[in-house]
């Protein structure tokens, strides 16, 4: 009778600590996981910045690797206007553009292009 207790106390002690050992090195793997990929989900972008004043509109970048940096821009999501926000490979980007259409949105997004060819495109922005 006390080695039958014995043996289901022992069996239920390892299926708890197999749950325990899954627990432990799954919410390891997620957090190994998240450094690991945190760059690759949220992208080279840092900083953004832009401020419109009248028909002139300055836009700063941030960048976590160095890239050379474009502004695509336009009144409408379709980007036909491309200025280079410099040609050398920074972290820090920054651009003034002048003679933008008074009272009318304006949208605009940022290309970075890294050190290896690759090309990280950010969200689109409105500047009203």
């Amino acid at each position: 009778m006390q080695e039958s207790w014995i043996k289901k106390e022992l069996s239920t002690l390892r299926r708890a600590t197999l749950f325990m050992v899954v627990v432990v090195f799954s919410a390891i793997g997620c957090v190994i996981g998240y450094f690991i990929f945190s760059d690759v989900l949220s992208g080279p972008f840092e900083n953004v910045a832009y401020a419109q004043n009248g028909s002139t509109m300055e836009v700063t970048v941030e960048t976590k690797i160095p890239s050379r940096a474009r502004l695509e821009y336009g009144t409408a999501p379709e980007y036909v206007n491309r200025v280079p926000m410099g040609e050398e490979y920074e972290t820090k980007h920054k651009i003034s553009l002048s003679g933008l259409l008074p009272d009318k949105a304006h949208f605009f997004r940022i290309v970075l292009e890294d050190q290896a060819g690759r090309l990280h495109t950010s969200g689109f922005y409105t500047v009203k």
